[in-house]
């Protein structure tokens, strides 16, 4: 799993979340990896998308507050990780020649990263 899948599958589950069961075992497995390769300061925005997660939300109210929810943390999520691959980046650029095809598929992942979460 990468950045790019990671957080592509928490923005379909912030946007699907009023149509269907977000409970799936990949969200998990997406919010498990983000938990373990984000910084400290930002884990807390994962913890707090697996939280508001648990609650049953039954009236259209509800299921429009989780969904507001899910949006705002899923783009605290993608900011942390676009800061994360910057930084990779930079690391990387050091020795461009030997890390070209690692810059490269991080380039795809901060393109995918970066897109807007829809409504």
């Amino acid at each position: 799993m990468d950045f790019a899948w990671a957080v592509d599958i928490i923005r379909r589950a912030a946007v699907e979340c009023k149509e269907r069961e977000i409970r799936r075992p990949k969200l998990y497995e997406s919010l498990d990896f983000l938990e373990k390769q984000l910084d400290e300061k930002s884990t807390w925005l994962v913890r707090r998308y697996r939280r508001e997660l648990r609650w049953d939300r039954r009236t259209y109210q509800e299921q429009e507050e989780l969904r507001e929810i899910l949006r705002v943390t899923t783009r605290g999520i993608q900011f942390a990780c676009v800061n994360l691959i910057v930084r990779r980046f930079n690391e990387l650029a050091v020795h461009f020649r030997e890390n070209k095809a690692s810059i490269d598929n991080l380039r795809l992942q901060l393109a995918i990263v970066r897109r807007p979460v829809r409504l």
